[in-house]
């Protein structure tokens, strides 16, 4: 994961995921699974 700033002052993450790491079909997937809450997120990973 990489960190940077963006006008001095706000925070930006970004992570590179490669297509063959994950069972999600689309850019929505990715959205609703990292908008659901932590515990959900975990039981969909295993």
């Amino acid at each position: 994961m990489k960190q940077s700033i963006l006008m001095e002052r706000y925070p930006i993450f970004e992570m590179e995921l490669p297509k063959a790491e994950t069972t999600m079909q689309s850019v929505d997937e990715v959205i609703t699974f990292l908008r659901a809450p932590a515990f959900n997120r975990c039981s969909r990973l295993g």
